[in-house]
């Protein structure tokens, strides 16, 4: 599991250096850490006494940090925010400087498909296909619920792999947490995604079920508006991300026909 393979790396760290916790952590490797060698420090999130997060505009966040300034952020979600401000508290203690952390939280970078905002014409696409687990699917799935001036908000979702004997169950309680978001468009792909479906129909919700990644693209593809912002998330195996060029080549067709009607729209209004 991801708590065991954690554990493994905090033990092999000698007494000498320093084990980093996110405090969600904490109570579940409770048992392991007692066996740490070296000193473990909680690491501080949005929560911390002292931060003031002034703009939560995606790409855009600003925040004001009790000890570091004015920090601009090039990230679109809280859980990035957060895994920021732990990577930058890492690197203070080694000695950074404020002005150099500043200078370097405001230019991050996210490797492909880990939540990566792409702008195709009238699409807005949000690329978090490299991976996938519960947890990061419910956060992927809040940044998407929240994101501001959308048209409609779809979120794409396939199978999580490695989840063992509970992976039905899993998926099903993701589908119930999608229905109750009242996205505009679930579409679910491969054997979880059938199952995610299924959960989200029977909590209320619309939900489309696709066996693979080519069949939902081509029925996405059909049905873009302009002005939709659509999430892809599932683990990579799902390769989700073979959707994103049809996306991006409808899309762009979309807003051609858009700006081609403008001026028919505009004689036909006055």
């Amino acid at each position: 599991t991801i708590a065991h393979e954690k554990s493994l790396l905090a033990a092999a760290v000698p007494e000498a250096g320093r084990i980093w916790l996110e405090p969600a952590w904490s109570e579940v490797l409770r048992v392991e850490a007692a066996r740490w060698q070296a000193p473990i420090f909680p690491l501080p999130g949005l929560e911390e006494t002292g931060i003031q997060v002034r703009d939560t505009e995606p790409l855009a966040w600003r925040l004001d940090h009790p000890r570091w300034g004015t920090l601009c952020l090039p990230l679109v979600a809280p859980h990035e925010v957060a895994l920021a401000l732990g990577a930058a508290e890492i690197a203070a203690a080694q000695g950074v400087e404020p002005e150099s952390l500043r200078a370097r939280l405001a230019v991050l970078q996210r490797p492909t498909g880990r939540l990566g905002v792409h702008r195709y014409g009238a699409l807005t696409l949000l690329d978090d296909s490299y991976n996938a687990s519960p947890l990061s699917m419910e956060a992927a799935l809040r940044t998407l619920s929240l994101w501001p001036r959308a048209r409609r908000r779809v979120a794409v979702l396939g199978t999580m792999n490695e989840l063992g004997a509970e992976a039905e169950s899993l998926h099903r309680a993701l589908g119930a947490h999608a229905a109750r978001l009242q996205l505009d468009a679930l579409a679910c792909v491969g054997r979880g995604g059938g199952w995610i479906a299924d959960a989200a129909r029977s909590a209320g919700g619309v939900a489309q079920a696709f066996p693979d990644a080519e069949s939902a693209a081509t029925a996405l593809a059909a049905t873009l508006h302009v002005g939709d912002v659509v999430l892809l998330k599932a683990s990579r195996g799902e390769r989700l991300d073979r959707l994103i060029e049809p996306l991006a080549r409808a899309a762009t067709q979309l807003s051609e026909r858009a700006t081609q009607d403008a001026p028919r729209r505009a004689v036909g209004g006055a």
